[in-house]
């Protein structure tokens, strides 16, 4: 799979976005125009849920449910 290119510009620590697909831990959110390969932190997040990003360790975006 492609690796995620960060745009620290728009992808940062604290900023919400929406689950667009689900996060069986791993799959994606959208932050703004961008959508981006993340992990939920916890248990599954579903479809059109509102995430936080938690954590970003190089490529790997961690989030978690508002």
């Amino acid at each position: 799979s492609k690796m995620n290119e960060i745009d620290h510009s728009k992808i940062r620590i604290g900023i919400e976005g929406v689950a667009v697909s689900r996060l069986a831990p791993t799959g994606k959110g959208k932050f703004g125009d961008e959508i981006v390969e993340v992990v939920s932190s916890h248990d599954f997040i579903d479809v059109n849920s509102i995430i936080i990003i938690t954590k970003i360790e190089g490529n790997k975006i961690t989030v978690k449910l508002k």
